[in-house]
């Protein structure tokens, strides 16, 4: 075991006390110990702090005897029994490009992790085995060359000569785990670290955390398949993790919406109450969101908000600073002044590829000019003047159809993010659709049988399409019993989402074409509330927190396009109901001039005589 001769007391302590600081606080490993000096708080809290929560009550004892021997005895034999069981199991962290995050998270992470139980047995993931190994070389020479890891750490190390005994190109053990010649804890086949692959064959072995860093690269997210693929690999390391106790870490930036990044968002954080969700998740772009004055979050939910321009210019360091309507950098300068991200950085690597910009430094793929429904290209007005329901025009353009739709939420808690969205579309025959009327909102039952029967009675749609759920089982009863009280019966029709395509597919392959097209606009009579909606989900869709409206939007674009029998049923019952209208009108008109003496048609003569008047 290695040794430091002739230490005072207060020697000792000073070495306890950094010791303890690294074990419990990663930006002290990270710049004292492992001499990663670009790290800054500011930036990179969102980071360090959120990492040390997943260690928060792990501190063991740590011993140094008076000739020098350094001992340590981890708080469990177990990594997760001795975290707080309040602590969530799974972290992703996304973070802009150059942001160090691999730096802290992966390496810096699996060092304090490997500090804290010396007995651990670990995994690094990337896309491919090879880059791995780098991440690991670049771990096992902070254990082999680093001389403060050395210095304070010694027992955790090896010297250069010793480096084949303990580490390979694929994996690593550390000393400590055998605390020297003693084999006090039991002997794992798995070693302290390991480095592979997505989808690399592990059997048999298991580990207590898992390390997966850049796992989505543009590469593999083009096809859903390739994106399939990435999903199912992060599936299976998951399955190599002991039990549902044990530590998985994910860090990158996404270049799909549908990565399984995004997934992770989408599943975990949009559609689960806060205690319900299984991951703790930082957002950590490039630009600062505007969070109109209240504190960070560094969440998905600042996904949705607007990058923070500048009111007037900020100077970052002299000659750098932020112009007044620019957006303000997270990371502008280096700690000595000079450039870093700044916006003359930035907004180049924006001109030269939008896309890799909007994935890698905004974590949008869906942002700014890759925006799936772009606000300034998909968001048409149409004049409410033009608009006439009575006469079904829609300014020159018959009407052919009148939809409504309903898209329920499945929970009125509002800890969800679901709502409930009601739209009313006119449909022409060139499949021009205008949103006539619509809500969109946290609706109890008995708001949303209200502003059915309400539109009802305003719009008389031809067709009431509601998506049929678990949720709306109950909703099928309460509109019947409400049907009978009104003397009103409406024309439902309760739809089944098809289960072979996820919904961000449903409604990017539905609403896509009809936006860009300048097939779907909206009245100019709509509350503001509801268009403002509409912008906040076009602009965001499918990463922002809410696709409520957008949903009842494509239940509308489904069923004008692909139901275009009854469509055209419908237009031959409405042109029969005109017909027989005027009938009426004309017979109404005759018998007044009969009634007042006026002068009267051969047809009418002769229709009069035939049944006796």
């Amino acid at each position: 075991m290695p040794k430091r001769f002739r230490l005072s007391s207060p020697e000792i302590e000073s070495i306890i006390e950094v010791r303890k600081k690294a074990r419990s606080d990663l930006h002290f490993l990270c710049t004292e110990i492992l001499n990663y000096t670009d790290i800054e708080p500011a930036v990179h809290d969102p980071y360090t702090k959120t990492h040390d929560r997943f260690l928060s009550g792990s501190a063991g004892t740590d011993l140094i005897t008076p000739t020098g021997d350094f001992l340590y005895i981890p708080a469990e034999e177990t990594y997760s029994v001795s975290i707080d069981p309040l602590v969530k199991r799974n972290a992703l962290f996304l973070g802009f490009r150059g942001s160090v995050k691999t730096t802290i998270q992966t390496i810096g992470g699996s060092i304090q992790i490997i500090l804290n139980f010396p007995h651990i047995a670990g995994a690094i993931y990337h896309n491919t085995e090879d880059n791995a190994k780098i991440i690991l070389k670049e771990i096992v020479d902070h254990f082999c060359t680093n001389p403060r890891m050395m210095e304070f750490f010694p027992e955790f190390c090896f010297s250069p000569e010793d480096r084949k005994k303990w580490a390979t190109m694929g994996e690593f053990t550390t000393p400590a785990r055998f605390h020297g010649d003693t084999n006090i804890l039991p002997h794992k086949k798995e070693p302290t670290l390991a480095a592979l692959g997505l989808g690399t064959s592990q059997a048999g072995r298991h580990y207590q955390f898992i390390k997966m860093t850049d796992v989505v690269e543009q590469s593999n997210s083009f096809t859903p398949e390739s994106r399939a693929k990435v999903a199912a690999g992060v599936k299976m390391a998951r399955n190599l993790l002991e039990d549902g106790e044990c530590f998985l870490f994910l860090e990158g930036t996404p270049y799909h919406p549908e990565d399984v990044y995004c997934q992770i968002i989408e599943r975990e954080w949009h559609k689960k109450a806060p205690e319900d969700r299984e991951w703790e998740i930082v957002w950590h772009p490039a630009y600062h969101p505007d969070t109109k004055g209240q504190p960070r979050t560094y969440s998905p939910d600042e996904m949705s908000l607007p990058f923070k321009k500048a009111i007037q210019q900020v100077t970052h360091a002299p000659g750098l600073y932020t112009k007044p309507g620019k957006r303000i950098p997270v990371w502008p300068t280096w700690r000595n002044g000079r450039r870093k991200f700044d916006n003359r950085t930035l907004e180049a690597k924006e001109r030269e590829d939008p896309y890799i910009f909007a994935c890698q430094q905004l974590l949008k793929p869906a942002a700014a000019g890759t925006a799936i429904f772009p606000v300034d290209k998909c968001f048409h007005i149409y004049p409410a003047s033009h608009i006439d329901l009575k006469g079904l025009k829609l300014g020159t353009e018959p009407i052919q159809l009148k939809l409504m739709s309903v898209d329920t939420a499945s929970s009125t808690d509002p800890k969800y993010s679901n709502d409930t969205a009601i739209s009313c579309a006119a449909v022409t025959n060139t499949m021009l659709r205008v949103i006539t009327h619509g809500i969109c909102g946290l609706l109890n039952d008995v708001e949303i049988i209200e502003a059915i029967f309400e539109f009802n009675q305003i719009f008389r749609p031809d067709v009431v399409l509601i998506e049929s759920t678990q949720f709306t089982q109950g909703l099928k009863g309460q509109i019947k019993i409400e049907e009978l009280k009104r003397h009103t019966e409406l024309p439902i029709e309760w739809v089944t989402r098809p289960r072979t395509a996820s919904k961000n597919t449903r409604v990017q392959g539905a609403l896509r074409s009809p936006f860009s097209l300048n097939r779907i606009k909206f009245s100019s009579d709509l509350s503001d509330d509801y268009l403002d909606r509409a912008k906040m989900e076009m602009s965001g869709f499918p990463t922002s927190k809410h696709d409520d409206l957008l949903d009842s939007l494509e239940m509308l674009v489904t069923a004008s396009a692909s139901s275009s029998a009854y469509s055209s049923e419908r237009a031959k019952l409405r042109a029969l109901m005109a017909e027989e209208q005027e009938r009426m009108k004309k017979e109404a008109q005759d018998y007044a001039r009969w009634f007042t003496g006026q002068d009267f048609s051969d047809d009418f003569i002769e229709e009069s005589e035939s049944i006796g008047w």
